[in-house]
């Protein structure tokens, strides 16, 4: 359950500070000893609420200014505690803030670190359904599959489907079929006929990628948007 800013710092021992410029609800600031890291609720440039991290980091040999944005609302406390937890190790100097006396909330942070928006996307888009083909036979597949598109209507389907070891496309009665490497989809992509033209012709890499992200396929450098997860059998007449 989502969580404001405001009550997740004042729960991490955040306290209302006069002399932080802010807009309401107000300013907050956390005293480290070694340095005070204040919160300012604002608007960014984008209009949208948001809260700023800052402050100065001062050693004897060392000084590192600190400046974080979060958003006014965290998915949950714990990816909250992680958000500040990186921020303060992002811009310390060593990579790891080292406060003048434990702080037991920076443990938490940093072992929820995958939590954060940016690392969750990181491991969803490495998760995403991909393979690669030697590029013999990525240029024979490409090749037969263009001739067999031009023969098509455009609504007519081209469903990808990979099961560790064989990739398949196919459109109408035509089948294509290719040794590649990777871990199987679990379950098979469509897209139109006519969102396919322009397949590649100059494949550059020895190996070529086929994958499914954000709603579109990747082949090599070539990106095709439309694509509706699972078998769909529309054609034109």
């Amino acid at each position: 359950m989502a969580i404001s800013t405001w009550d997740l710092l004042k729960s991490l021992g955040f306290v209302e500070d006069q002399t932080v410029i802010s807009e309401s609800p107000g300013g907050l600031s956390f005293d480290f000893k070694s340095f005070k890291l204040s919160a300012s609720f604002l608007t960014n440039r984008w209009l949208q609420p948001c809260v700023i991290l800052g402050g100065i980091i001062s050693t004897p040999r060392i000084i590192a200014s600190i400046e974080c944005e979060m958003p006014s609302e965290v998915e949950s406390l714990e990816q909250g505690v992680a958000w500040v937890t990186w921020c303060l190790d992002d811009h310390s100097p060593k990579g790891m803030f080292e406060p003048a006396s434990p702080i037991p909330w920076l443990a938490v942070g940093r072992q929820n670190r995958h939590l954060l928006p940016w690392e969750k996307e990181r491991a969803a888009y490495a998760a995403r359904p991909h393979c690669t083909v030697e590029r013999a036979w990525a240029r024979l597949a490409l090749n037969t599959l263009a001739e067999k598109l031009n023969l098509v209507g455009e609504k007519t389907m081209a469903i990808f489907d990979f099961d560790g070891s064989v990739l398949r496309i196919s459109c109408g009665e035509t089948v294509i079929a290719m040794p590649a490497d990777g871990l199987p989809w679990t379950q098979p992509f469509s897209i139109a006929a006519g969102l396919l033209r322009n397949l590649p012709k100059r494949l550059m890499t020895s190996a070529v990628e086929f994958s499914i992200w954000d709603s579109a396929l990747q082949i090599g450098n070539r990106r095709y948007r439309g694509v509706i997860a699972g078998e769909c059998e529309m054609s034109e007449t």
